[in-house]
């Protein structure tokens, strides 16, 4: 990532704080699972991490015994199997000469590399052995140095990572063969070539250029690796989420369409609005469509993760500059992670980065000690849990494209056992879920979580007067094996956490909808003196201020009061007085009492208009309730029963005892 260049995005996209609410109210949903619909497969390339070169001793990989470069054990044991997919790099890749960069330290030439004139200590071989110390089957997407290198250092560098040693593909030197005699006998597993980073940024590049040097470079590298798939970069402006950064990748796939596996681009959204970057998939994801027409090319988003507030450290604020890898940036990245799961199109991704600072994944602590960050142990989580087929979900407020405070998916693994992914992103409210499934009944066998008190929780430790950062709130993650074989049916989620449950079949027969109990419904009577809230009588006078429900031409509405406190609802008005918004649990509903006209997140909705009935305005309960997840069933008697998706129809005496509660007086 250039990150100078992102300094005025990370500004723009901090306005974007104001839109999730805080919750008001606990929160019930549901999550309808049906196990026998695959939507997509995926693969542990999703999780991947991206790395920089640099000049300078690499501590972050690299440990010095005796004056020989080794890979530190602790990044290793950090790690854990879980370092599967690597990329090198990002605006370094486009100034390193990796031939300067191999063999004796001594030989090696200083590199000008993030303004460190020095040698590279972190070469091709010292990273990838540090990959492979980790996951000895690790991919790897090299970045090609399209702006300071050579065409001929190109070609090397292909026969150097893939060659076996028998061809000599480009004469001279056989680079396969210093490869091996470095240590890497066996040719590097080259998730794809990606052509230069993030150029449109420089001056040098236009479209024009790149895909001319595109046209140079592709022959070459299918000469020698003929299986190797090619990704094509993405204007970087995407991010600005505007208009005319579509013409370079539309150009892209025009003249390179039919030789080309992946188109790439960079993403870091606001942790606060994460569904933001569904606007740049949808552009891409449909001009692959209607240029190429087919769906043969992927997106590959080859750098993500959530912008920072502010792009230079400031201890006394520290949260706006390291809030990328605190658990609300960790919420973010796994939110990123569920949304992936409903689109088939991008197949793979980079979390930027190991550790840049501001963007973390591993750290020392002040041991030297590697660790995890927050994010590093949402990745853990991801690659442990979330690859595999990816089951037929819905999970109420949760859709592509529509922002929300929580997510989730579920996949099959390998060993057929059903993990549900989830991230509950309210600061304070617990969620709880109710489960049906269509083809069996569950047990619940194991829990991993990651969790922190407050959005700046976080593990990230430097030393030194620049930072002086040890942040007291920590981030925790446990995992447990449990034991018993109690039907899964629901499951409580606490704010500010990530979730991954593993699942296990104890019986074919599906776990439908059971009956209910009077305490599983709410109850609310036009103009009646009560409301009935999961078991207990409330008094609409004492709780509502008098102002409870009304029917208005067979529609039932419930007053802004009891929208508030029974359903937890923000309320904001205009100017005017006359366009009232709703923010409720990741909906965005504005009702302009004036026109009788309804939007939802700024496009038309087709629901009940609000209405201002003397002093109190009014808002139709069915589109609130059904929001929600609530299923609503109407009683002759004039009054409303909404019971959760996962339960079926309240029994008559269940009724009865409703509308005795609603009816009974003050």
């Amino acid at each position: 990532m250039n990150k100078k260049r992102i300094i005025s995005l990370i500004v723009c996209l901090g306005l974007f704080s104001a839109l999730v609410p805080e919750s008001r109210a606990a929160v019930t949903v549901n999550m309808a699972v049906d196990e026998s619909q695959i939507t997509r497969t995926i693969e542990r390339e999703l999780y991947g991490i991206n790395c920089e070169w640099d000049s300078g001793m690499d501590y972050n990989f690299l440990t010095m015994e005796d004056g020989e470069l080794k890979t530190s054990p602790t990044f290793t044991e950090a790690w854990q199997d879980t370092f599967v997919f690597g990329r090198m790099a990002g605006g370094s890749s486009q100034k390193f000469f990796w031939k300067e960069a191999i063999g004796p330290l001594a030989d090696r030439d200083n590199q000008m590399i993030w303004h460190t004139n020095d040698k590279v200590y972190l070469g091709i071989i010292e990273w990838l052995n540090a990959v492979y110390s980790v996951t000895p089957d690790a991919k790897i997407t090299y970045v090609v140095n399209f702006d300071t290198d050579t065409i001929e250092n190109l070609a090397d560098v292909v026969e150097f990572l893939v060659g076996d040693g028998t061809v000599n593909y480009n004469g001279g030197e056989n680079w396969a063969e210093v490869r091996k005699s470095l240590g890497i006998e066996n040719p590097v597993d080259i998730f794809t070539w990606e052509l230069g980073n993030e150029l449109d940024w420089t001056l040098a590049w236009d479209v024009d250029d790149y895909v001319a040097y595109c046209k140079q470079v592709i022959p070459i590298i299918k000469s020698i690796d003929p299986d190797g798939k090619i990704a094509c970069n993405v204007d970087t402006a995407a991010h600005a989420n505007g208009d005319g950064w579509e013409e370079w990748h539309r150009k892209v796939l025009r003249e390179l369409g039919d030789e080309i596996d992946y188109l790439t681009f960079h993403y870091y959204y606001p942790a606060n609005y994460v569904a933001r970057a569904d606007v740049p998939l949808d552009r891409v994801e449909q001009d692959i469509l209607d240029i190429t027409g087919s769906d043969r090319i992927k997106i590959y988003m080859s750098e993500h993760a959530p912008a920072p507030n502010v792009h230079e450290y400031n201890k006394e604020s520290a949260y706006d500059y390291c809030l990328p890898h605190t658990i609300w940036g960790a919420t973010a990245h796994a939110e990123f992670f569920l949304r992936a799961f409903l689109r088939p199109s991008l197949v793979a991704s980079n979390c930027h980065s190991v550790d840049s600072s501001t963007w973390t994944i591993a750290y020392r602590d002040e041991d030297g000690i590697h660790r995890l960050s927050a994010v590093g142990e949402t990745i853990k989580t991801f690659v442990n849990y979330g690859v595999g087929d990816v089951l037929q979900s819905d999970l109420d407020t949760f859709n592509r494209g529509e922002n929300a405070n929580i997510a989730g998916g579920v996949i099959r693994d390998a060993d057929g056992n059903v993990n549900i992914l989830f991230t509950n992103r309210y600061d304070t409210d617990p969620v709880t879920v109710n489960f049906t499934f269509d083809d069996g009944t569950y047990r619940l066998k194991k829990v991993r979580k990651i969790h922190g008190d407050v959005r700046s929780a976080d593990n990230w430790y430097r030393e030194g007067a620049q930072w002086e950062y040890d942040n007291p709130d920590r981030v925790y993650t446990t995992e447990e094996e449990l034991e018993g074989e109690s039907a899964f049916t629901s499951y409580t989620f606490d704010p500010l956490s990530i979730y991954a449950l593993q699942l296990e079949k104890i019986s074919d027969e599906p776990s439908g909808q059971t009956a209910g109990t009077a305490q599983d419904y709410i109850g609310i009577g036009a103009d009646m003196p009560n409301a009935y809230v999961n078991g207990n009588t409330v008094s609409v006078a004492a709780e509502y201020e008098g102002a409870g429900a009304v029917l208005d031409n067979d529609n039932m509405l419930i007053s802004s009061q009891m929208l508030q406190k029974l359903f937890g609802a923000v309320l904001s008005w205009d100017e005017a007085g006359t366009v009232c918004t709703v923010a409720l649990h990741g909906r965005t509903l504005a009702f302009d009492l004036a026109n009788g006209t309804v939007t939802e997140n700024g496009s038309p909705a087709d629901i009940a208009a609000g209405k201002r009935i003397g002093e109190t305005v009014y808002f139709p309960l069915r589109a609130i309730a059904e929001g929600l997840g609530y299923n609503v069933a109407w009683d002759a008697r004039g009054f409303a029963i909404l019971g959760s998706s996962g339960i079926g129809a309240a029994s008559t005496d269940i009724a009865d005892a409703i509308y005795s509660s609603l009816a009974g007086g003050a």
